[in-house]
């Protein structure tokens, strides 16, 4: 297990909650939330093919962000030999590279669709209050929205899904390196 992930994971937690303090029921937003969360899944069904989406998302990213590939490997030879250690086959290590060269493009997408779907929210908050420019009452869900679709985007962009990227590259790089 890499605990540079948890502890970076934790990290990260921390420095939102202390920043939000007390203030976690208005940072909730059902609205602005689906849309960067509805509108980022969305590009990437547009995008990829669903087997890829299953795999690589959840699959190869989380798993990988946890345990260094080649122990994922490790593990899996181990639970279909016979109870020696395996050595890892080339074959092994090209569908581990194409894994990882899948997650890495799957998120990077998905940071940048985050990032577009935050800031189509954005507009969509600001049109909203434009409109009720009339009903000062009215204009706090528009910035709401347009505030809060921002932050869910840079924080699934760049506390989640850049950093999952990253480690997928490192990961790779460390493979062919060694190959």
């Amino acid at each position: 297990m890499d605990i540079a992930t948890i502890i970076g994971a934790i990290l990260a937690i921390c420095a939102l909650g202390m920043g939000i303090g007390s203030n976690l029921k208005s940072m909730l937003h059902l609205q602005s939330l689906a849309i960067v969360m509805v509108g980022t899944l969305g590009a990437l069904f547009v995008s990829f093919p669903l087997p890829e989406l299953i795999k690589a998302p959840f699959g190869i990213g989380l798993r990988y962000a946890f345990f260094t590939p080649k122990a994922v490997l490790r593990r899996i030879s181990e639970s279909l030999g016979s109870g020696e250690k395996e050595q890892i086959s080339r074959g092994d290590l090209q569908k581990l590279k194409k894994e990882l060269e899948l997650g890495i493009l799957i998120y990077s997408r998905m940071k940048t669709y985050a990032q577009a779907t935050g800031w189509i929210g954005v507009l969509i908050g600001l049109v909203i209050m434009l409109r009720n420019m009339d009903d000062p009452a009215a204009i706090g869900p528009g910035m709401a929205i347009a505030l809060l679709t921002a932050l869910y985007g840079t924080i699934i962009a760049y506390l989640i899904c850049l950093p999952i990227q990253t480690k997928l590259e490192r990961h790779l790089s460390l493979l062919l390196q060694e190959s």
